[in-house]
Protein backbone atom coordinates (compact mmCIF):
# COMPACT_ATOMS: atom_id res chain seq x y z
CA UNK A 1 0.00 0.00 0.00
CA UNK A 2 2.84 2.39 0.73
CA UNK A 3 4.94 3.66 -2.13
CA UNK A 4 8.70 3.82 -2.28
CA UNK A 5 10.01 6.04 0.45
CA UNK A 6 6.59 6.40 2.08
CA UNK A 7 7.20 7.42 5.67
CA UNK A 8 5.31 9.00 8.57
CA UNK A 9 8.43 9.25 10.77
CA UNK A 10 9.20 12.75 11.95
CA UNK A 11 11.33 14.45 14.56
CA UNK A 12 9.38 16.15 17.34
CA UNK A 13 9.67 19.93 17.08
CA UNK A 14 7.83 22.10 19.56
CA UNK A 15 5.85 23.73 16.75
CA UNK A 16 3.80 22.54 13.84
CA UNK A 17 4.85 25.01 11.17
CA UNK A 18 2.21 26.71 9.07
CA UNK A 19 3.53 27.74 5.68
CA UNK A 20 2.62 30.14 2.97
CA UNK A 21 2.43 28.72 -0.54
CA UNK A 22 5.78 30.31 -1.38
CA UNK A 23 7.40 28.79 1.70
CA UNK A 24 6.02 25.35 0.83
CA UNK A 25 7.59 25.59 -2.62
CA UNK A 26 10.88 26.55 -0.96
CA UNK A 27 10.67 23.50 1.32
CA UNK A 28 9.97 21.21 -1.63
CA UNK A 29 12.98 22.61 -3.49
CA UNK A 30 15.21 22.14 -0.45
CA UNK A 31 13.92 18.61 0.03
CA UNK A 32 15.00 17.71 -3.50
CA UNK A 33 18.21 19.72 -3.87
CA UNK A 34 19.69 19.48 -0.37
CA UNK A 35 18.22 16.25 1.02
CA UNK A 36 17.96 14.17 -2.13
CA UNK A 37 14.26 13.32 -2.00
CA UNK A 38 12.92 13.63 -5.52
CA UNK A 39 9.64 15.20 -6.49
CA UNK A 40 8.39 11.86 -7.81
CA UNK A 41 8.97 10.24 -4.40
CA UNK A 42 7.13 13.08 -2.68
CA UNK A 43 4.22 12.66 -5.13
CA UNK A 44 4.13 8.91 -4.63
CA UNK A 45 4.02 9.29 -0.88
CA UNK A 46 1.36 12.01 -1.08
CA UNK A 47 -0.98 9.97 -3.26
CA UNK A 48 -0.46 6.88 -1.11
CA UNK A 49 -1.38 8.88 1.99
CA UNK A 50 -4.62 10.03 0.37
CA UNK A 51 -5.49 6.45 -0.58
CA UNK A 52 -4.68 5.20 2.92
CA UNK A 53 -7.04 7.70 4.52
CA UNK A 54 -9.84 6.78 2.10
CA UNK A 55 -9.44 3.05 2.73
CA UNK A 56 -9.63 3.62 6.48
CA UNK A 57 -12.27 6.34 6.75
CA UNK A 58 -14.67 5.48 3.90
CA UNK A 59 -15.11 1.69 3.71
CA UNK A 60 -18.86 1.95 3.02
CA UNK A 61 -18.43 4.48 0.21
CA UNK A 62 -15.90 2.20 -1.48
CA UNK A 63 -18.69 -0.22 -2.37
CA UNK A 64 -19.55 2.17 -5.19
CA UNK A 65 -17.09 3.76 -7.63
CA UNK A 66 -14.56 6.32 -6.44
CA UNK A 67 -14.34 9.32 -8.73
CA UNK A 68 -10.94 11.06 -8.92
CA UNK A 69 -10.92 14.52 -10.51
CA UNK A 70 -7.40 15.53 -11.49
CA UNK A 71 -5.96 18.71 -12.93
CA UNK A 72 -2.84 19.28 -14.97
CA UNK A 73 -0.36 20.08 -12.20
CA UNK A 74 1.27 18.24 -9.32
CA UNK A 75 -2.01 18.26 -7.39
CA UNK A 76 -3.49 16.23 -10.22
CA UNK A 77 -0.44 13.94 -10.12
CA UNK A 78 -1.09 13.27 -6.43
CA UNK A 79 -4.66 12.38 -7.34
CA UNK A 80 -3.52 9.96 -10.06
CA UNK A 81 -1.22 8.19 -7.58
CA UNK A 82 -4.16 7.89 -5.17
CA UNK A 83 -6.30 6.47 -7.99
CA UNK A 84 -3.64 3.87 -8.77
CA UNK A 85 -3.36 2.76 -5.13
CA UNK A 86 -7.13 2.53 -4.71
CA UNK A 87 -7.48 0.51 -7.91
CA UNK A 88 -4.64 -1.79 -6.81
CA UNK A 89 -6.53 -2.36 -3.56
CA UNK A 90 -9.48 -3.66 -5.55
CA UNK A 91 -11.71 -0.60 -5.62
CA UNK A 92 -13.55 0.61 -8.70
CA UNK A 93 -11.97 3.92 -9.70
CA UNK A 94 -12.88 6.41 -12.40
CA UNK A 95 -10.46 9.18 -13.31
CA UNK A 96 -11.58 12.45 -14.86
CA UNK A 97 -8.82 14.65 -16.27
CA UNK A 98 -9.39 18.35 -16.88
CA UNK A 99 -6.17 18.46 -18.92
CA UNK A 100 -3.20 16.27 -19.71
CA UNK A 101 -0.48 16.53 -17.04
CA UNK A 102 2.12 19.21 -17.67
CA UNK A 103 4.70 18.75 -14.89
CA UNK A 104 7.31 16.01 -15.19
CA UNK A 105 6.26 14.32 -11.95
CA UNK A 106 2.59 14.37 -12.92
CA UNK A 107 3.44 12.93 -16.36
CA UNK A 108 5.31 10.09 -14.66
CA UNK A 109 2.33 9.44 -12.36
CA UNK A 110 0.03 9.33 -15.40
CA UNK A 111 2.28 6.87 -17.24
CA UNK A 112 2.52 4.57 -14.24
CA UNK A 113 -1.23 4.65 -13.71
CA UNK A 114 -1.88 3.55 -17.31
CA UNK A 115 0.75 0.81 -17.12
CA UNK A 116 -0.11 -0.70 -13.71
CA UNK A 117 -3.88 -0.19 -13.53
CA UNK A 118 -5.13 -0.07 -17.10
CA UNK A 119 -8.64 -1.03 -15.92
CA UNK A 120 -9.12 2.46 -14.39
CA UNK A 121 -11.72 4.20 -16.56
CA UNK A 122 -10.46 7.58 -17.78
CA UNK A 123 -12.63 10.44 -19.06
CA UNK A 124 -11.00 13.48 -20.68
CA UNK A 125 -13.12 16.45 -19.71
CA UNK A 126 -11.22 18.84 -21.92
CA UNK A 127 -13.40 17.37 -24.66
CA UNK A 128 -16.15 20.00 -24.50
CA UNK A 129 -18.89 17.42 -24.95
CA UNK A 130 -17.74 15.10 -22.18
CA UNK A 131 -18.73 17.13 -19.17
CA UNK A 132 -22.52 17.19 -19.61
CA UNK A 133 -22.54 13.45 -20.31
CA UNK A 134 -20.60 12.78 -17.10
CA UNK A 135 -22.71 14.76 -14.63
CA UNK A 136 -24.98 11.86 -13.72
CA UNK A 137 -21.93 9.65 -13.05
CA UNK A 138 -20.66 12.15 -10.48
CA UNK A 139 -23.90 11.89 -8.56
CA UNK A 140 -23.67 8.10 -8.53
CA UNK A 141 -20.14 7.98 -7.09
CA UNK A 142 -19.58 6.83 -3.53
CA UNK A 143 -16.71 9.24 -2.99
CA UNK A 144 -14.98 12.06 -4.87
CA UNK A 145 -11.24 12.72 -4.66
CA UNK A 146 -10.67 16.39 -5.48
CA UNK A 147 -7.25 16.92 -7.09
CA UNK A 148 -8.11 19.63 -9.59
CA UNK A 149 -6.45 22.79 -8.28
CA UNK A 150 -3.52 23.07 -5.89
CA UNK A 151 -2.34 25.49 -3.23
CA UNK A 152 -0.97 28.11 -5.60
CA UNK A 153 -4.33 29.53 -6.61
CA UNK A 154 -4.28 33.35 -6.60
CA UNK A 155 -7.61 34.07 -8.24
CA UNK A 156 -11.03 32.39 -8.12
CA UNK A 157 -11.59 29.25 -10.16
CA UNK A 158 -13.09 29.86 -13.57
CA UNK A 159 -14.41 27.93 -16.55
CA UNK A 160 -14.48 24.14 -16.43
CA UNK A 161 -12.82 23.99 -12.98
CA UNK A 162 -15.48 26.27 -11.49
CA UNK A 163 -18.24 24.19 -13.11
CA UNK A 164 -16.80 20.98 -11.67
CA UNK A 165 -16.54 22.55 -8.21
CA UNK A 166 -20.15 23.69 -8.33
CA UNK A 167 -21.21 20.22 -9.50
CA UNK A 168 -19.35 18.59 -6.61
CA UNK A 169 -21.16 20.89 -4.20
CA UNK A 170 -24.52 20.01 -5.67
CA UNK A 171 -23.87 16.26 -5.83
CA UNK A 172 -23.73 15.88 -2.02
CA UNK A 173 -21.16 13.10 -2.51
CA UNK A 174 -18.44 13.05 0.20
CA UNK A 175 -15.22 14.71 -0.93
CA UNK A 176 -11.62 14.08 0.09
CA UNK A 177 -9.45 16.99 -1.04
CA UNK A 178 -5.81 16.61 -1.99
CA UNK A 179 -3.68 19.28 -0.27
CA UNK A 180 -6.43 21.94 -0.35
CA UNK A 181 -10.02 21.93 -1.58
CA UNK A 182 -10.04 23.18 -5.17
CA UNK A 183 -10.77 26.90 -5.37
CA UNK A 184 -9.41 27.63 -1.86
CA UNK A 185 -6.49 30.12 -1.83
CA UNK A 186 -3.51 28.56 -0.11
CA UNK A 187 -2.51 31.86 1.49
CA UNK A 188 -5.99 32.30 3.02
CA UNK A 189 -6.99 35.14 0.70
CA UNK A 190 -7.01 35.84 -3.00
CA UNK A 191 -4.67 38.57 -4.16
CA UNK A 192 -6.11 42.06 -3.71
CA UNK A 193 -6.50 42.45 -7.47
CA UNK A 194 -8.45 39.19 -7.75
CA UNK A 195 -10.87 39.35 -4.83
CA UNK A 196 -14.19 38.09 -6.13
CA UNK A 197 -17.30 40.24 -6.25
CA UNK A 198 -19.36 37.20 -5.31
CA UNK A 199 -18.72 34.00 -3.38
CA UNK A 200 -16.08 32.03 -5.31
CA UNK A 201 -16.43 28.39 -6.26
CA UNK A 202 -14.66 26.37 -3.53
CA UNK A 203 -15.05 22.67 -2.76
CA UNK A 204 -16.44 21.77 0.67
CA UNK A 205 -14.50 18.70 1.75
CA UNK A 206 -15.18 16.19 4.50
CA UNK A 207 -11.45 15.53 4.73
CA UNK A 208 -8.38 17.29 3.40
CA UNK A 209 -5.06 15.45 3.26
CA UNK A 210 -2.19 17.91 3.17
CA UNK A 211 1.53 17.30 3.12
CA UNK A 212 4.50 18.28 5.30
CA UNK A 213 2.79 21.26 6.97
CA UNK A 214 -0.60 22.97 6.95
CA UNK A 215 -0.95 26.08 4.79
CA UNK A 216 -2.47 29.35 5.92
CA UNK A 217 -5.59 28.58 3.88
CA UNK A 218 -6.32 25.50 6.00
CA UNK A 219 -6.64 27.62 9.13
CA UNK A 220 -7.40 31.24 8.29
CA UNK A 221 -9.51 33.25 5.90
CA UNK A 222 -13.23 33.40 5.19
CA UNK A 223 -13.36 29.94 3.57
CA UNK A 224 -11.22 27.88 5.94
CA UNK A 225 -14.25 26.01 7.26
CA UNK A 226 -14.53 24.24 3.89
CA UNK A 227 -11.45 22.08 4.51
CA UNK A 228 -13.31 19.68 6.84
CA UNK A 229 -10.96 17.60 8.96
CA UNK A 230 -7.34 18.08 7.96
CA UNK A 231 -4.74 15.34 8.11
CA UNK A 232 -1.14 16.56 7.94
CA UNK A 233 1.24 13.82 6.76
CA UNK A 234 4.96 13.77 6.25
CA UNK A 235 5.82 12.56 2.75
CA UNK A 236 9.59 12.48 3.12
CA UNK A 237 10.55 16.05 3.94
CA UNK A 238 13.14 16.15 6.76
CA UNK A 239 12.00 18.10 9.81
CA UNK A 240 15.11 20.29 9.57
CA UNK A 241 13.79 21.74 6.31
CA UNK A 242 10.97 23.36 8.26
CA UNK A 243 13.13 24.85 10.99
CA UNK A 244 14.16 27.98 9.13
CA UNK A 245 14.17 31.42 10.80
CA UNK A 246 11.96 32.95 8.13
CA UNK A 247 9.19 30.44 8.84
CA UNK A 248 7.43 32.30 11.64
CA UNK A 249 3.91 30.85 11.63
CA UNK A 250 2.96 27.78 13.66
CA UNK A 251 0.11 25.87 15.26
CA UNK A 252 0.13 25.79 19.06
CA UNK A 253 0.79 22.21 20.14
CA UNK A 254 0.71 20.31 23.39
CA UNK A 255 4.49 20.52 23.67
CA UNK A 256 4.13 24.30 23.99
CA UNK A 257 2.02 23.95 27.16
CA UNK A 258 4.07 21.28 28.89
CA UNK A 259 6.91 23.52 30.16
CA UNK A 260 4.31 25.32 32.29
CA UNK A 261 2.79 22.17 33.78
CA UNK A 262 5.76 20.74 35.67
CA UNK A 263 5.16 18.93 38.98
CA UNK A 264 5.85 21.04 42.05
CA UNK A 265 8.54 20.36 44.60
CA UNK A 266 7.36 18.86 47.92
CA UNK A 267 8.58 21.96 49.78
CA UNK A 268 6.80 24.41 47.48
CA UNK A 269 4.77 27.23 49.01
CA UNK A 270 2.43 29.90 47.67
CA UNK A 271 5.16 32.53 47.55
CA UNK A 272 6.92 30.62 44.81
CA UNK A 273 4.04 30.83 42.32
CA UNK A 274 3.50 34.50 41.89
CA UNK A 275 0.96 37.09 42.96
CA UNK A 276 -1.51 38.41 40.37
CA UNK A 277 -2.95 41.89 40.79
CA UNK A 278 -6.22 41.90 38.87
CA UNK A 279 -7.90 45.27 38.37
CA UNK A 280 -11.42 44.39 37.30
CA UNK A 281 -15.16 44.75 37.85
CA UNK A 282 -17.80 47.43 38.18
CA UNK A 283 -21.41 47.53 39.30
CA UNK A 284 -23.24 44.92 37.22
CA UNK A 285 -19.99 43.36 35.96
CA UNK A 286 -18.53 41.73 39.03
CA UNK A 287 -18.74 38.32 37.36
CA UNK A 288 -15.97 39.30 34.95
CA UNK A 289 -13.62 40.02 37.85
CA UNK A 290 -14.59 36.83 39.64
CA UNK A 291 -14.11 34.61 36.57
CA UNK A 292 -10.70 36.07 35.79
CA UNK A 293 -9.58 35.80 39.41
CA UNK A 294 -10.76 32.24 39.84
CA UNK A 295 -9.12 31.17 36.56
CA UNK A 296 -5.80 32.65 37.70
CA UNK A 297 -5.99 30.65 40.93
CA UNK A 298 -7.10 27.47 39.20
CA UNK A 299 -4.16 27.53 36.78
CA UNK A 300 -1.83 27.73 39.76
CA UNK A 301 -1.02 31.30 40.77
CA UNK A 302 0.04 31.35 44.40
CA UNK A 303 -1.97 34.47 45.24
CA UNK A 304 -4.56 36.59 43.44
CA UNK A 305 -5.70 40.01 44.61
CA UNK A 306 -8.72 41.49 42.85
CA UNK A 307 -8.75 45.28 43.07
CA UNK A 308 -12.33 46.35 42.43
CA UNK A 309 -14.65 49.28 43.25
CA UNK A 310 -15.46 49.05 46.94
CA UNK A 311 -19.19 48.44 46.51
CA UNK A 312 -18.37 45.49 44.25
CA UNK A 313 -15.95 43.88 46.67
CA UNK A 314 -18.46 41.67 48.60
CA UNK A 315 -19.87 40.29 45.35
CA UNK A 316 -16.44 39.43 43.94
CA UNK A 317 -15.25 37.90 47.21
CA UNK A 318 -18.43 35.83 47.42
CA UNK A 319 -17.62 34.02 44.21
CA UNK A 320 -14.45 32.40 45.53
CA UNK A 321 -13.15 32.53 49.11
CA UNK A 322 -9.58 31.99 47.94
CA UNK A 323 -9.47 35.39 46.26
CA UNK A 324 -8.01 38.34 48.11
CA UNK A 325 -9.60 41.71 47.42
CA UNK A 326 -8.63 45.36 47.51
CA UNK A 327 -11.33 48.06 47.59
CA UNK A 328 -10.86 50.81 44.99
CA UNK A 329 -12.40 54.30 44.96
CA UNK A 330 -15.50 54.38 42.81
CA UNK A 331 -17.65 56.73 40.78
CA UNK A 332 -21.34 57.28 41.42
CA UNK A 333 -22.00 54.63 38.75
CA UNK A 334 -20.02 52.00 40.68
CA UNK A 335 -16.95 51.96 38.44
CA UNK A 336 -13.30 52.74 39.12
CA UNK A 337 -12.86 56.42 40.02
CA UNK A 338 -9.99 58.51 38.72
CA UNK A 339 -10.11 61.86 40.50
CA UNK A 340 -8.39 60.51 43.62
CA UNK A 341 -5.32 59.91 41.50
CA UNK A 342 -4.89 63.68 41.29
CA UNK A 343 -4.15 63.91 45.01
CA UNK A 344 -0.41 63.73 44.44
CA UNK A 345 1.90 62.11 46.96
CA UNK A 346 -0.91 60.46 48.92
CA UNK A 347 -2.23 58.71 45.81
CA UNK A 348 1.25 57.57 44.80
CA UNK A 349 1.89 56.17 48.25
CA UNK A 350 -1.38 54.24 48.04
CA UNK A 351 -0.48 52.90 44.59
CA UNK A 352 2.96 51.85 45.77
CA UNK A 353 1.30 49.73 48.45
CA UNK A 354 -1.11 48.30 45.86
CA UNK A 355 1.70 47.24 43.53
CA UNK A 356 4.07 46.06 46.26
CA UNK A 357 4.77 42.32 46.24
CA UNK A 358 2.78 41.68 43.09
CA UNK A 359 4.21 39.83 40.10
CA UNK A 360 2.08 41.30 37.33
CA UNK A 361 -0.97 43.43 36.64
CA UNK A 362 -3.98 42.15 34.69
CA UNK A 363 -6.33 44.97 33.90
CA UNK A 364 -9.68 45.30 32.19
CA UNK A 365 -12.43 42.70 32.70
CA UNK A 366 -15.72 44.41 33.53
CA UNK A 367 -14.24 47.83 34.38
CA UNK A 368 -16.79 49.73 32.23
CA UNK A 369 -16.23 52.49 29.70
CA UNK A 370 -17.09 55.44 31.94
CA UNK A 371 -14.84 58.36 30.88
CA UNK A 372 -13.43 58.82 34.38
CA UNK A 373 -12.73 55.08 34.61
CA UNK A 374 -10.96 55.09 31.26
CA UNK A 375 -8.77 57.98 32.39
CA UNK A 376 -7.95 56.10 35.59
CA UNK A 377 -6.98 53.01 33.60
CA UNK A 378 -4.57 55.02 31.47
CA UNK A 379 -2.98 56.60 34.55
CA UNK A 380 -2.63 53.31 36.43
CA UNK A 381 -0.94 51.64 33.49
CA UNK A 382 1.41 54.58 33.06
CA UNK A 383 2.70 54.29 36.64
CA UNK A 384 2.65 50.51 37.00
CA UNK A 385 6.09 48.99 37.63
CA UNK A 386 4.70 45.55 36.75
CA UNK A 387 4.42 43.71 33.44
CA UNK A 388 0.81 43.86 32.36
CA UNK A 389 -2.04 42.16 30.53
CA UNK A 390 -4.64 44.46 28.98
CA UNK A 391 -8.10 43.12 28.21
CA UNK A 392 -11.69 44.24 27.63
CA UNK A 393 -12.37 47.73 28.99
CA UNK A 394 -8.66 48.16 29.62
CA UNK A 395 -8.25 48.03 25.86
CA UNK A 396 -11.28 50.23 25.26
CA UNK A 397 -9.69 52.92 27.43
CA UNK A 398 -7.01 53.34 24.75
CA UNK A 399 -9.34 53.83 21.80
CA UNK A 400 -7.85 56.89 20.13
CA UNK A 401 -4.74 56.62 22.34
CA UNK A 402 -2.74 53.87 20.61
CA UNK A 403 0.51 55.84 20.62
CA UNK A 404 0.17 56.35 24.37
CA UNK A 405 -0.28 52.61 24.74
CA UNK A 406 2.79 51.99 22.60
CA UNK A 407 4.87 54.27 24.82
CA UNK A 408 3.72 52.39 27.93
CA UNK A 409 4.56 49.03 26.41
CA UNK A 410 8.00 50.30 25.41
CA UNK A 411 8.60 51.63 28.93
CA UNK A 412 7.83 48.36 30.65
CA UNK A 413 9.96 46.47 28.10
CA UNK A 414 12.92 48.73 28.90
CA UNK A 415 12.44 48.22 32.63
CA UNK A 416 12.33 44.43 32.27
CA UNK A 417 14.85 44.04 29.48
CA UNK A 418 12.28 41.98 27.53
CA UNK A 419 8.67 42.22 26.45
CA UNK A 420 6.36 43.13 29.29
CA UNK A 421 2.94 43.67 27.75
CA UNK A 422 0.23 41.36 26.42
CA UNK A 423 -3.02 42.56 24.82
CA UNK A 424 -6.04 40.29 24.39
CA UNK A 425 -8.57 42.02 22.07
CA UNK A 426 -11.56 40.42 20.40
CA UNK A 427 -12.38 41.83 16.93
CA UNK A 428 -14.61 44.59 18.35
CA UNK A 429 -11.94 45.81 20.75
CA UNK A 430 -9.30 45.53 18.04
CA UNK A 431 -11.49 47.61 15.74
CA UNK A 432 -11.90 50.33 18.37
CA UNK A 433 -8.15 50.46 18.92
CA UNK A 434 -7.43 50.76 15.21
CA UNK A 435 -10.36 53.02 14.30
CA UNK A 436 -11.91 50.50 11.93
CA UNK A 437 -14.78 47.97 11.95
CA UNK A 438 -15.00 44.44 13.36
CA UNK A 439 -15.72 43.15 9.84
CA UNK A 440 -12.51 44.74 8.55
CA UNK A 441 -10.59 43.07 11.38
CA UNK A 442 -12.11 39.67 10.63
CA UNK A 443 -11.22 40.00 6.96
CA UNK A 444 -7.54 40.70 7.67
CA UNK A 445 -6.81 39.12 11.04
CA UNK A 446 -3.26 37.96 10.45
CA UNK A 447 -1.90 41.19 9.00
CA UNK A 448 -3.61 43.44 11.55
CA UNK A 449 -2.46 41.34 14.52
CA UNK A 450 1.13 41.39 13.28
CA UNK A 451 1.04 45.12 12.58
CA UNK A 452 -0.35 45.95 16.03
CA UNK A 453 2.19 43.72 17.79
CA UNK A 454 5.02 45.46 15.95
CA UNK A 455 3.56 48.91 16.51
CA UNK A 456 3.09 48.40 20.25
CA UNK A 457 6.13 46.19 20.87
CA UNK A 458 3.81 43.80 22.68
CA UNK A 459 2.23 40.39 22.33
CA UNK A 460 -1.21 40.62 20.72
CA UNK A 461 -3.75 37.83 21.22
CA UNK A 462 -6.49 38.39 18.65
CA UNK A 463 -9.33 36.24 19.94
CA UNK A 464 -11.93 34.42 17.88
CA UNK A 465 -12.09 31.28 15.77
CA UNK A 466 -8.44 30.31 15.31
CA UNK A 467 -7.16 32.78 17.92
CA UNK A 468 -3.87 34.34 16.84
CA UNK A 469 -0.90 35.08 19.09
CA UNK A 470 1.34 37.64 17.36
CA UNK A 471 4.78 38.88 18.43
CA UNK A 472 6.63 42.05 17.35
CA UNK A 473 9.29 39.97 15.55
CA UNK A 474 6.73 38.49 13.16
CA UNK A 475 6.06 35.19 14.91
CA UNK A 476 2.45 34.04 14.96
CA UNK A 477 0.93 31.04 16.74
CA UNK A 478 -2.49 29.81 15.60
CA UNK A 479 -4.75 28.03 18.07
CA UNK A 480 -6.82 25.04 16.99
CA UNK A 481 -8.36 24.07 20.33
CA UNK A 482 -11.77 25.22 21.49
CA UNK A 483 -15.33 25.11 20.17
CA UNK A 484 -18.32 27.34 19.33
CA UNK A 485 -19.66 27.01 22.89
CA UNK A 486 -17.01 29.52 23.92
CA UNK A 487 -18.90 32.26 22.05
CA UNK A 488 -20.46 33.49 25.25
CA UNK A 489 -19.87 36.24 27.80
CA UNK A 490 -17.09 35.52 30.26
CA UNK A 491 -14.85 33.42 28.00
CA UNK A 492 -12.40 36.27 27.50
CA UNK A 493 -12.27 36.91 31.24
CA UNK A 494 -11.30 33.29 31.84
CA UNK A 495 -8.50 33.58 29.28
CA UNK A 496 -7.19 36.71 31.01
CA UNK A 497 -7.10 34.84 34.29
CA UNK A 498 -5.36 31.80 32.82
CA UNK A 499 -2.79 34.00 31.14
CA UNK A 500 -2.16 35.99 34.32
CA UNK A 501 -1.90 32.86 36.45
CA UNK A 502 0.67 31.27 34.14
CA UNK A 503 2.72 34.43 33.78
CA UNK A 504 2.78 34.94 37.54
CA UNK A 505 4.33 31.48 37.94
CA UNK A 506 6.81 31.91 35.08
CA UNK A 507 7.65 35.64 35.01
CA UNK A 508 10.88 35.07 33.05
CA UNK A 509 9.27 33.00 30.28
CA UNK A 510 9.01 34.23 26.70
CA UNK A 511 5.59 35.94 26.75
CA UNK A 512 4.92 34.73 23.20
CA UNK A 513 5.25 31.06 24.11
CA UNK A 514 3.44 31.54 27.39
CA UNK A 515 0.53 33.36 25.74
CA UNK A 516 0.19 30.53 23.24
CA UNK A 517 0.11 27.99 26.05
CA UNK A 518 -2.65 29.89 27.88
CA UNK A 519 -4.73 30.18 24.73
CA UNK A 520 -4.41 26.48 23.97
CA UNK A 521 -5.21 25.42 27.54
CA UNK A 522 -8.31 27.61 27.51
CA UNK A 523 -9.57 25.88 24.38
CA UNK A 524 -8.68 22.38 25.59
CA UNK A 525 -10.54 23.02 28.85
CA UNK A 526 -13.58 24.17 26.90
CA UNK A 527 -13.38 21.03 24.77
CA UNK A 528 -13.41 18.88 27.90
CA UNK A 529 -16.33 20.91 29.26
CA UNK A 530 -18.27 20.04 26.12
CA UNK A 531 -18.44 16.42 27.32
CA UNK A 532 -21.24 17.50 29.67
CA UNK A 533 -22.58 20.34 27.53
CA UNK A 534 -23.62 21.47 24.09
CA UNK A 535 -22.63 24.54 22.10
CA UNK A 536 -25.66 26.26 23.58
CA UNK A 537 -25.22 25.32 27.24
CA UNK A 538 -21.47 25.76 27.73
CA UNK A 539 -20.61 28.51 30.23
CA UNK A 540 -17.30 30.22 30.80
CA UNK A 541 -17.21 28.83 34.34
CA UNK A 542 -17.53 25.29 32.93
CA UNK A 543 -14.13 25.76 31.30
CA UNK A 544 -12.59 26.59 34.67
CA UNK A 545 -14.15 23.47 36.18
CA UNK A 546 -12.80 21.33 33.32
CA UNK A 547 -9.26 22.69 33.66
CA UNK A 548 -7.92 19.74 35.75
CA UNK A 549 -8.90 17.25 33.04
CA UNK A 550 -7.36 19.49 30.39
CA UNK A 551 -4.07 19.75 32.29
CA UNK A 552 -3.90 16.00 32.82
CA UNK A 553 -4.23 15.45 29.08
CA UNK A 554 -1.67 18.12 28.24
CA UNK A 555 0.88 16.48 30.53
CA UNK A 556 0.74 13.30 28.45
CA UNK A 557 3.14 12.83 25.50
CA UNK A 558 1.83 14.27 22.28
CA UNK A 559 0.92 11.75 19.57
CA UNK A 560 3.27 11.51 16.60
CA UNK A 561 2.33 12.24 13.04
CA UNK A 562 -0.04 12.19 11.29
CA UNK A 563 -1.56 15.25 12.93
CA UNK A 564 -5.18 16.10 12.53
CA UNK A 565 -6.86 19.49 12.69
CA UNK A 566 -10.60 19.61 13.29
Amino acid sequence: MTGAGFCFAYNKPVFMRVLTVEQMRQVDRLTSTEYGVSGSVLMENAGAAVAELILREFPRQLRTPVLVLAGKGNNGGDGMVAARHLAAAGDTVKLWLTALPVTEDAKAAWTRLRQETPHVEVVFLFDSGAWPRSLSEMRQAGLIVDAILGAGLTQPAQGLEAELIEAMQQSRVPVVAVDLPSGLPGNAQFSSSARPARTPAIVSAQWTVTFTAPKLGHLLGPFADQVGRVRVVNIGTPAVALERPEFKFSVIRRRQTQPYLKPRAPAAHKGKFGHVLLLAGSLGKTGAAALAGKAALKIGSGLVTVATPKSCLPLVAGHSPELMTEPMPETSEGSLAGRWLESGAHAQEWLDRLFYGKTLLALGPGLSQQPETSAAIRHLLSVSPLPWILDADGLNAFSGHVEMLAAMAATIARKRGRLGAILTPHPGEMARLLGTTPAAVENDRLRLALNLAARLHAIVILKGHRTLVAAPDGRVSINISGNPGMAKGGSGDVLTGLLAGLWAQYPDADPFHLAGAAVRLHGVAADFAMHQNTDMTLLASDSIAALPAALRQEMEPEPDLPWEIQ
